[in-house]
């Protein structure tokens, strides 16, 4: 369905600003960035957005390399009742789909189980975590409320549950599986992801994906922006006055203003400068929200001449034999409902997954999902086609997956890292959202917000977001 170009202005439909807006840069590519863009440029705002790869979307990857568009980033829309992506889709005429489709099946060495019937059969463990997590769960919680704060890994707190010297082999894989799969959620070690991150709901949400990939809601956003690609921001001067924009090709761009929407990985390093420094709280705030470090949650897509997996299920899995390895390959994804093709997905999260990331050649990381496979189907396998893989950890633009509540972290931390400075400096992208972190539509909503800032603090006080596409209502 073909669809006339939206503006999206924060004035009422026909109507635009009274005065001449300032110029405002834009440093990251990503959905937050370009949102912010989008919705300033189309209020009246000049904008430029500065990208240092050489592609947009930066955690959002529609890649085609296997003829086929695979999202090697952000995957999913999580939760899409009530979500602006949802919204979005239906007004730039996206198809979302529900995938993947079915319950996780297991399988090794040619038998295989569903997760009800394999949980139910390691009960016994499966019962002794679950009491755990929820003891320690409540007890944060209280501690909390009650102003005495404390914190506990998710890793701790069922530690005593996957180590009981009678637990059956069984009940100490699923319980390992069900570890590697948390890790895999959160981008995180299950050593240092703060319990109260903990939300079992979370499994049994219902996902969405855009039906060609994500790249169709960037190219939706991006329509009309001037953008800067394969130039990398090395520094930002500010004072009361502006800022400047300094590249690492030693280019120099002033602005009223800028709106700073890179991976929370690229502060933590450092690589990106700032002159005169940040507060000593926003420091903090970025140095205690959990990002990259020692886990990583990477995809390694296959494709193969000929379909050998089942198809009662697009959720496909195997108990991990050991704890190091217990997010390795122990979960697939079926994409061939999506594009048509016999194409697999595979999964690396935890420790050993950073550790891949930054040794691991290509030949040894497909060797180890290829294993994975024979000991999951025990047929023989054919050889793939291709492979794409993802290496987000030492990514230079990127240091890790997405944000999560770290051991130590505070409540305010997220709230402090997307305080504006001296209305000169304005943070945005999914670590700037306090509910939302780790999604594309929390990056979507920390985009908003800083364009909403910008617009009160340079044009007016007034702001109308009906012409926003995901507040629109769709007529059939």
């Amino acid at each position: 369905m073909s669809r006339k170009a939206e503006i999206w202005t924060l004035h009422t439909a026909g109507k635009v600003a009274r005065k001449q807006l300032p110029h405002i840069i834009v440093v990251g590519a990503g959905m937050s960035g370009l949102v912010a863009a989008r919705i300033l440029h189309d209020t009246g705002f000049s904008v430029e957005v500065f990208e240092a790869r050489n592609r947009l979307g930066g955690r959002i990857w529609t890649d085609h390399l296997l003829g086929i568009p695979c999202d090697l980033g952000a995957s999913w829309i999580h939760g899409p009742e009530d979500n602006p992506l949802t919204a979005w889709s239906a007004v730039a005429g996206i198809d979302l789909l529900a995938w993947p489709g079915g319950r996780t099946y297991f399988y090794e060495r040619g038998h295989v189980s569903s997760l009800p019937r394999l949980l139910w059969r390691g009960r016994r463990g499966v019962a002794r975590a679950m009491i755990a997590l929820t003891k320690s769960y409540m007890g944060l919680r209280l501690n909390n409320l009650l102003g005495r704060a404390k914190d506990l890994s998710l890793e701790q707190s069922i530690a005593a549950a996957t180590t009981f010297p009678r637990l059956k082999d069984v009940d100490s894989r699923i319980l390992l599986w069900l570890l590697g799969l948390a890790e895999a959620v959160f981008g995180a070690p299950a050593s240092e992801l703060s319990l109260l991150e903990w939300d079992p709901r979370e499994y049994r949400e219902k996902h969405l994906v855009p039906a060609h990939g994500f790249q169709d809601l960037i190219s939706n956003v991006c329509r009309g922006l001037s953008i800067r690609l394969a130039a990398e921001v090395s520094k930002i001067v500010w004072d009361r006055e502006g800022v400047r924009v300094v590249t690492a090709a030693g280019a120099a761009y002033s602005a009223a203003a800028v709106v700073i929407a890179v991976p929370l990985g690229v502060l933590k390093s450092g690589s990106l400068c700032f002159e005169p420094s940040l507060a000593a709280n926003k420091r903090a705030a970025i140095e205690r929200i959990g990002f990259g470090g020692r886990a990583v949650l990477n995809k390694l897509v296959l494709r193969f001449p000929r379909r050998f997996w089942p198809t009662v299920s697009e959720r496909l899995a195997v108990l991990p034999v050991d704890r190091q390895n217990r997010g390795i390959f122990t979960l697939w994804a079926d994409l061939q409902s999506l594009v048509g093709e016999p194409v697999i997905m595979g999964f690396m999260s935890g420790t050993a997954a950073a550790d891949l990331d930054r040794n691991g050649s290509d030949g040894q990381i497909c060797d180890k999902a290829m294993a994975q496979l024979q000991r999951m189907f025990s047929v023989r396998l054919p050889a793939p086609e291709g492979y794409v893989l993802t290496r987000w950890l030492s990514d230079p633009w990127s240091r890790g997956s997405y944000s999560y509540r770290a051991m130590g972290g505070k409540e305010s931390d997220r709230q402090v890292l997307a305080e504006p400075v001296a209305d000169r400096l304005f943070f945005a992208g999914e670590a700037t959202h306090e509910e939302h972190y780790g999604t594309v539509h929390g990056a979507l909503l920390a985009g908003e917000r800083e364009a909403l800032r910008i617009h009160r603090r340079y044009c007016c006080a007034s702001v109308d977001r009906s012409q926003l596409p995901w507040y629109k209502t769709v007529r059939a």
